[in-house]
């Protein structure tokens, strides 16, 4: 067992001060050792006591790498298949996890060589909720090296294509849970973004993806970035199923220090039935070309905003399935990241892949 840090002798301290180019006396470096005593024996006491870790309520086994025929795109990093409760909101849905995101008992490497071989020993909070709600655990999903990439090109495993055109890239870094889903191997995946890593896949792969708020979905237990902008969050194969594991993944966490005062207002899908159909004014949308022709806002499977020529009041009317603020604005920034990376000219392709940026459809502006 560790026993924490041991209390340096006053010849070691003067060896460390002469590497530094230090003059010290040894009365000098004797004091200096009188006033760690006090630190270095609560660090001690605090290595002694008992760490405090969440129940693993769900029996599973570790799982495995996917068969080449099992993984055409590569966006598994690895396959379980983990139950959860019986009945729930996700009763029997089929979920990968980016492999950011601890699960208990089964490998985790952040898409690195560096950690290959680690294996957490608790379920990240969400993953608790997950199967709480009765989802199943289909797999890890493929993450960017340490989740340092937009593209889909740095995994310790190789890159991830896209399902819609296997040369081109799906995004990253949640890039895995992105082709997962529109291969139609999934019909739900946890994602991450910190700077885009759940949006930019969603748009290339032609999925829906959202980034919650900071704070409301708990980050205990996944591999993280930068405390301040570390944030997971719901991808999925329509928007009513966005909104459903929201609604199971939000809500606050002891664990978590990020979190302050976090409250879940309503229910992501009774909202998408509350605004359903219903006539509403939102920001103008321009097009490409600048006319006043009607533009449509279109995201697969299920959600689909036609926006209406400019009112006298500068709005323009969005008739159909309004999901929330919350998710059409997520929406929205996919529809308008996937129409800018349209007019950029001249991508390379991805060293060595033949790979670039994806021409998936869905969540795109006519």
């Amino acid at each position: 067992m560790s026993r924490g840090p041991e209390l340096p002798s006053v010849s070691q301290l003067l060896e460390i001060a002469e590497d530094f180019g230090i003059d010290m006396t040894a009365e000098r470096a004797g004091e200096y050792r009188d006033a760690m005593t006090g630190g270095i024996r609560a660090l001690r006491r605090i290595d002694d006591l008992v760490e405090e870790r969440p129940e693993v309520k769900y029996p599973r086994t570790p799982g495995r790498r996917p068969r080449a025929e099992e993984n055409p795109y590569n966006a598994w990093y690895w396959l379980t298949d983990i139950k959860g409760a019986e009945s729930g909101p996700l009763a029997g849905m089929r979920i990968g996890v980016k492999d950011t995101v601890s699960v208990a008992g089964v490998p985790m490497m952040n898409g690195s060589r560096v950690l290959e071989g680690y294996m957490p020993q608790i379920d990240a909070t969400i993953v608790t909720r997950l199967l709480d709600a009765g989802a199943v655990i289909a797999g890890k999903t493929a993450s960017s090296d340490f989740s340092f990439s937009a593209g889909g090109h740095t995994s310790a495993y190789g890159p991830v294509r896209n399902p819609h055109k296997p040369s081109h890239a799906p995004g990253g870094s949640s890039k895995g849970s992105g082709a997962a889903l529109a291969a139609g191997d999934i019909e739900l995946a946890i994602g991450g973004d910190q700077g885009g890593s759940i949006r930019i896949p969603a748009a290339w792969c032609g999925v829906v993806g959202h980034k919650p708020t900071y704070g409301l979905v708990p980050y205990t237990g996944c591999m993280g970035i930068e405390l301040s902008h570390d944030v997971v969050g719901p991808m999925a194969n329509s928007v009513e199923n966005a909104a459903r594991l929201l609604g199971v993944l939000a809500g606050p966490d002891p664990f978590d220090p990020r979190q302050r005062g976090v409250n879940v207002p309503y229910c992501y899908t009774n909202a998408m039935a509350l605004y359903s159909m219903k006539c509403l004014t939102a920001p103008s949308l321009p097009n490409n070309e600048g006319s006043t022709k009607p533009i449509s806002v279109r995201a697969p499977k299920g959600c689909i905003l036609n926006a209406q020529p400019p009112s006298p009041t500068g709005g323009r009317h969005i008739i159909g399935h309004f999901v929330s603020p919350l998710i059409f604005g997520a929406l929205a920034e996919a529809a308008s990241a996937r129409r800018a990376s349209a007019r950029v000219k001249g991508f390379l392709p991805i060293s060595g892949t033949g790979m670039s940026p994806g021409k998936a459809p869905g969540a795109t502006m006519a």
